[in-house]
């Protein structure tokens, strides 16, 4: 089952709401944000790791309905050419390419070779996670 999030839309507001299961979260966190195999053993640490998990997710998907949605960019996949709606991955993944971009210093205009060359290595860090 793919990993996507049921999103509704709002007659009131351009993009749609956020709207899905607790499962869907819980797997969402455990898939993508470390939540199956937390490295800690210490009583408190133990304790923590859910609640930040949920915590950064929830992040993650407010950044995206405030901002990220205007950012976000489908990677090309012939086999998936009608796909709307972004999954978690998705606002992963554009939150990623987003905080790359912010970091890496802009080439010169005559520099567009490695212009280029930093675009594909930004797109291909914010895939990998």
């Amino acid at each position: 089952m793919p990993q996507k999030i049921l999103l509704s839309r709002c007659p009131t507001e351009k993009w749609p709401k956020v709207t899905h299961s607790l499962g869907r979260r819980a797997e969402n966190c455990k898939q993508f944000l470390g939540l199956e195999d937390p490295a800690n053993r210490v009583p408190k640490a133990v304790a923590r790791t859910a609640p930040m998990a949920l915590f950064i997710y929830t992040l993650v998907v407010i950044w995206f309905h405030q901002t990220g949605h205007q950012l976000l960019r489908f990677p090309f996949r012939p086999w998936y050419t009608k796909k709307e709606e972004p999954s978690f991955a998705d606002m992963l993944t554009t939150l990623r390419r987003v905080s790359y971009q912010e970091k890496t210093p802009q080439p010169l205009p005559e520099q567009s070779g490695l212009k280029t060359w930093i675009a594909q290595v930004t797109e291909l860090l914010s895939r990998t996670g």
